[in-house]
């Protein structure tokens, strides 16, 4: 019965790590759009409770179907040779629970070099300097509201006027210029004058900031405000 017990606590040890690391490198990315698509689910916190329930649930069952063979397995006999009781032998829960420490270090190494790899593809991408005009809005009514004061003011370039759509309702207008960071820089004070009378916030920022490793900056449908008869180019990170 000891042995057996050993058995079940090393595939709970071979199983237990390995599945949470899955857990981390899987959810931070995929789960939790693929749980809201799935449950029709707007929020973020319900669709995360959702599949940790849903984890928890095949880990029991993953922990039985392993726990089950020892729980049904004969004891073997007694008559064993001197000899072969002095031999030091792992059980099999010590087994499982090697080879799973060499699958968790090798998973784990694995995640490791993923994240230095992205890490490496963002440090090195080229940057996309702009002047960002307001701070961010929640709605796309306040990107027009603003969009209708930019319209006012003399000398403004509208052709060079975006919008940066963040996420669902989260957008925020920014200028154009293709300037270098030098440049940027050193224009920053006199776009800060021509601006500054309706909108004071005003700040370089590097639109990749948003993207992920393996995004860049797409174009996608313009807004349009049909009463105004106003369509402004918008932006965001896409694959």
């Amino acid at each position: 019965m000891e042995n057996i017990t050993e058995n079940i606590i090393g595939g709970i040890l071979t199983v237990a790590p390995i599945t949470l690391l899955l857990l981390k490198l899987f959810a931070t990315e995929y789960v939790t759009n693929f749980t809201r698509e799935l449950f029709k689910s707007k929020s973020n916190k319900k669709a995360n409770l959702i599949f940790n329930a849903i984890v928890v649930i095949l880990l029991i069952i993953g922990i039985s179907i392993i726990a089950f063979p020892y729980l049904t397995k004969e004891n073997p006999p007694d008559n064993i040779s001197p000899q072969e009781q002095t031999a030091p032998q792992k059980t099999d829960g010590e087994i499982l629970f090697d080879a799973g420490k060499i699958i968790h270090d090798e998973i784990k190494e694995g995640i490791e070099k993923r994240k230095e790899r992205k890490e490496d593809i963002i440090a090195s991408r080229e940057k996309r300097l702009v002047y960002q005009i307001g701070n961010i809005k929640d709605n796309e009514n306040g990107v027009l509201d603003l969009y209708k004061k930019l319209k006012n003011i003399p000398n403004i370039n509208l052709a060079r006027i975006f919008v940066f759509e963040i996420s669902r309702n989260k957008y925020f207008m920014y200028q154009n210029d293709e300037y270098s960071e030098q440049q940027i820089n050193d224009s920053l004070e006199n776009f800060k004058s021509t601006i500054g009378s309706i909108e004071p916030a005003i700040g370089i920022i590097d639109l990749m900031k948003y993207c992920k490793a393996n995004e860049n900056i797409n174009d996608t449908k313009e807004l349009k405000f049909r009463r105004e008869k106003i369509k402004i180019p918008c932006c965001n990170c896409a694959k």
